[in-house]
């Protein structure tokens, strides 16, 4: 059973994700027709992060309340509902309110996977079972690019927007018919509460937060601003776009799941959680010390691709840690 849950776990941060990565991706067509210049886009950018900010200390909380079923089935339904609002979009600042809306909704999408793998996996599962949903991002960065240019060529952008809000609903349906919390799970809930204040007293909240601190910046610039790169400046069409940014996403996601895999197979071989995941963390940092994306800056053309790739692979396998 807890493989199927991870299963709908993996297929729901993929579909976060396309919702997400889809302006992204069609923003130079979406500019072209809604007079976006580069600082627009990057208030769009903005609002989005602002409002996904705000979201995390309070679409966390609403989850513990109503459990992890309700509470995640009625994030993905929100944000699949404002997902297809952006296909309503007249101009920026209407663009700008979905935008946000969005953000607000999808970040309940971590928390929520976090504490459906908490419920459902032992310790010593839990690093790969993260990184396991956690590739739904870069699944969905792989595959989302080709697939977007090809359904905005067919029907235009605004369609790509409503037709990828419907996976939303479609996985909903699965949500409601197949979750459940395990009843041990439920029996302990009462006995395991950790205040705000509570939670700042440790230790381990504060490396926590400086360690999203410092990798969460790097991930977020790929994904908002990678396209507008290889269109601008690299001077890559739609379709070179489509295929170019696979490449970086895909070792993003290899990186997602050997990161996971590493701290959980040092635990098999005796090693304690704590040393574990800092070893995995250490030796993931260790791979990017020197930002191989300097290099793209004076790399030619694809082989600029290849060297900026490098980058999230390192960091997403220090993130799942």
């Amino acid at each position: 059973m807890r493989w199927w849950i991870l299963a709908l776990l993996f297929a729901a941060t993929t579909i976060n994700y396309l919702d997400r990565t889809i302006f992204s991706v069609l923003i130079p067509v979406i500019r072209e027709q809604l007079h976006i210049d580069e600082h627009i886009y990057g208030y769009l950018t903005g609002a989005f992060q602002m409002a996904y900010t705000v979201g995390y200390l309070i679409t966390g909380k609403v989850v513990d309340r109503f459990g992890t079923k309700i509470g995640y089935g009625a994030a993905a339904a929100a944000w699949s509902l404002a997902a297809a609002l952006h296909a309503t979009a007249l101009g920026p600042l209407q663009l700008g309110g979905w935008r946000a809306m969005l953000g607000f909704d999808e970040s309940a999408n971590f928390p929520s996977c976090i504490k459906a793998v908490s419920e459902w996996f032992p310790p010593q599962d839990r690093a790969f079972a993260t990184g396991v949903f956690n590739a739904g991002t870069n699944i969905a960065s792989v595959i989302g690019p080709p697939m977007f240019v090809a359904m905005n060529q067919a029907y235009g952008w605004r369609a790509c927007f409503l037709i990828t809000a419907s996976f939303g609903i479609v996985w909903l349906a699965a949500w409601w018919l197949i979750y459940r919390t395990p009843p041990q799970v439920a029996a302990d809930e009462a006995t395991v509460q950790v205040g705000w204040v509570e939670a700042l007293t440790y230790r381990q909240t504060w490396g926590f937060a400086l360690g999203k601190f410092f990798t969460d910046p790097v991930w977020w610039f790929y994904l908002f601003w990678l396209p507008l790169y290889f269109h601008d400046v690299r001077k890559f069409t739609m379709a070179e776009i489509s295929w170019a940014l696979p490449i970086v996403y895909f070792m993003s996601g290899l990186g997602s799941m050997a990161g996971g895999w590493f701290s959980g197979f040092l635990m098999r071989r005796g090693w304690s959680k704590s040393k574990a995941r800092k070893t995995a963390m250490f030796v993931c940092a260790a791979c990017d010390g020197v930002p191989p994306s300097a290099s793209a800056a004076t790399a030619y053309q694809w082989s600029s691709v290849f060297a900026l790739s490098s980058v999230p692979l390192a960091v997403q396998s220090c993130g799942e840690r």
